[in-house]
């Protein structure tokens, strides 16, 4: 963003705070220490660490699709997918949209995380929830101009 200073309504952010737990060392790290004291070969896989990271991204036009579903529509019907097949690097990506009326998709925000459980996701969503009710609440005190 410091390449483009002006932000607007189509300018991607980190909404809310992005869950980073650096974890512990994973159980089988500590037994390739031991073997190597034993003049033992390691295993091949180096150690790794079962840390957690969640980082939900979105624009504010994205964000106001929420609340336009919840304004204008018979109940929000929000679709979540999750995959781990978009990148080579392995880390998850989550879509979050919701639906309208006339059964047409919006997008809310992107999601990457590092591990897909329950934890993430509430992460996840609850940042959204706030992203939501954050977007319409300054674009209300603006009279609803880009």
């Amino acid at each position: 963003m410091s390449a483009t200073p002006e932000f607007n309504a189509h300018s991607m952010y980190v909404v809310g705070e992005a869950l980073v737990d650096s974890g512990q060392m994973a159980p089988g790290a500590a037994e390739d220490e031991k073997s190597q004291k034993k003049g033992k070969k390691p295993k091949k896989e180096p150690a790794k660490f079962n840390g957690r990271v969640a980082v939900l991204f979105s624009t504010d036009n994205f964000l106001l699709n929420g609340w336009r579903a919840s304004q204008f529509s018979h109940g929000v019907q929000l679709c979540i997918d999750a995959t781990h097949r978009l990148v080579i690097e392995g880390h998850g990506v989550l879509v979050i949209c919701v639906v309208d009326l006339a059964q047409v998709t919006h997008v809310l925000a992107y999601g990457v995380f590092t591990q897909e459980d329950e934890e993430g996701l509430q992460h996840c969503l609850a940042q959204l929830k706030h992203g939501v009710e954050a977007a319409a609440g300054r674009y209300a005190k603006k009279g609803w101009s880009c």
